[in-house]
């Protein structure tokens, strides 16, 4: 007699779950090849073998879900991106430097609120975290660098972006430009990132760079190593900005190293050892200084600013130096770490792609307080931040609000918009994946004009409702 459909179908049910057929079939096929003298104690030791893998395969997976951190109050793309199933194909990775999930999502559990710097909630330890733990990385970086165009080929070596014109026409009414400042990245091949490089590592790349930079003739400069670079100036010693010292405020933040004493870099451990192994370059170039760092946040670390009207001039100056340094370390067989998908690779995704960031200070009294101003800088891919936020200490209550997948605004407090006080206002552009550097210069100029006309009318009792509209 047939048994019934019910038992018949409860068997393969049981045979399917526990996957029994292809054993049995796996552990035939191994019998014929081997023909073991005793196969019965044989199909017993291959059974043993593969409950114990099934065992440690089981307990992998439950010490990795265990070991998944709480997110509660972190405010960044990592925390919004990482999920159960992710950490647990990824915790037990590692780089070939020894970087782990752990070490790379660490920064975004322990700075919880956002920072306009380490919004994305993580830090690689070393170029290979972007590749071995693709399926995490790749979602924080299509928040932050949202809209990249599909299969853009970066530039990989700064020769290649050196056709930048002298000059771009500005409007006659440029009183609201008080100064510009540029900041771009690099990192070096075959070698961990700063927050995680060996000291010996770190005194051979300063080596090379600090005779990269005597080498090249681009601009002259002087070094600072080791000990002479340990009076670094607080953030809390900056002076308030006002209309009489706006670029002296900018220029302080451009050439004195960082304290490396913000949360961020205390979590990030930046600070050890110093000031061992560190560098600090600096150039007055002609009243447009340029300083370049050596392991600090990243190895290199090329810094400018100055005068508005000689904006282009410096950064193609910048881009010359980056440039000269590139191929100065490769005789040193230092490499820039770089490649066509992610462009400059360095410990930060947001500084992925040209590595460099443009900003300009802006007096923006009037624009500053208008009600679609968020508006705007989204309309004009924008990031602003007070000035005093980024060299000294917030002022008027003035904060940078949450920055929701790779869309930064700006808020202001109702202490702030109850003064009567001039503001100033570092705007930088958010486009550094899938662009060029031409590009993002240019979008750069293009913003500041239209932010300047749009001021101007303000000033003037006119309303600009209706051109925000036609930009957004």
């Amino acid at each position: 007699a047939h048994p019934p459909p019910s038992m018949a179908f409860a068997k393969n049910e049981y045979l399917s779950e526990h996957r029994l057929p292809e054993m049995l079939d796996d552990l035939l096929g191994k019998m014929l090849v081997v023909r073991p003298p005793r196969p019965l104690m044989f199909m017993i030791n291959e059974c043993s073998i593969a409950e114990q893998d099934r065992r440690r395969e089981t307990a992998g997976m439950e010490e990795g879900l265990s070991g998944f951190p709480d997110l509660k109050g972190c405010n960044n793309h990592m925390a919004h991106c990482l999920t159960e199933a992710i950490y647990r194909e990824l915790w037990n990775l590692c780089t070939p430097y020894g970087g782990t999930l752990d070490d790379a999502i660490q920064i975004g559990i322990d700075v919880k609120d956002h920072v306009f710097d380490s919004a994305c909630g993580v830090a690689a330890t070393d170029a290979k975290t972007y590749d071995i733990f693709k399926p995490l990385m790749s979602l924080v970086i299509a928040r932050q660098h949202p809209g990249i165009t599909p299969n853009f080929r970066h530039e990989v070596a700064l020769a290649n972006t050196l056709d930048i014109p002298e000059s771009y026409p500005t409007p006659p009414y440029l009183e609201a430009c008080k100064g510009f400042y540029v900041t771009g990245v690099r990192s070096l091949q075959d070698t961990p990132f700063p927050y995680k490089i060996h000291r010996k590592e770190r005194r051979i790349l300063t080596a090379a760079v600090r005779q990269a930079l005597q080498r090249q003739t681009v601009v002259r400069g002087t070094c600072s190593e080791g000990g002479d670079i340990t009076n670094q100036r607080p953030f809390a010693d900056f002076p308030p900005c006002d209309s009489d010292n706006v670029m002296e405020c900018i220029e302080d933040w451009i050439r004195h190293p960082p304290t490396l004493d913000t949360e961020h870099d205390r979590k990030l451990n930046i600070r050890r050892d110093w000031p061992d192994g560190r560098l600090v370059w600096e150039s007055e170039n002609d009243g447009c200084p340029i300083t370049v760092w050596a392991n600090m946040h990243e190895h290199l670390h090329l810094r400018a600013c100055g005068d508005y009207k000689r904006f282009v001039h410096t950064v193609t100056k910048v881009l010359l130096l980056g440039q000269a340094l590139e191929q100065e370390l490769k005789k040193f067989d230092c490499a820039i770490e770089s490649n066509e998908e992610l462009g400059a690779v360095v410990s930060n995704p947001a500084c992925l792609g040209t590595g460099f960031t443009f900003g300009v200070v802006m007096r923006l009294d009037k624009l500053i307080r208008h009600r679609w101003f968020d508006k705007l800088l989204s309309a004009l891919k924008l990031t602003a931040h007070p000035l005093q936020q980024i060299v000294g200490k917030p002022y008027f209550g003035t904060t940078l609000s949450d920055a929701p997948a790779g869309n930064p605004t700006f808020s202001a407090s109702t202490e702030f918009i109850t003064h009567d006080r001039p503001v100033y206002v570092a705007v930088e552009t958010t486009l550094t994946m899938g662009v060029t550097v031409r590009e993002v210069v240019r979008a750069t100029t293009v913003a500041v004009e239209q932010m300047s006309e749009l001021e101007e009318l303000l000033q003037r009792g006119q309303t600009i409702d209706s051109s925000i509209e036609k930009m957004t």
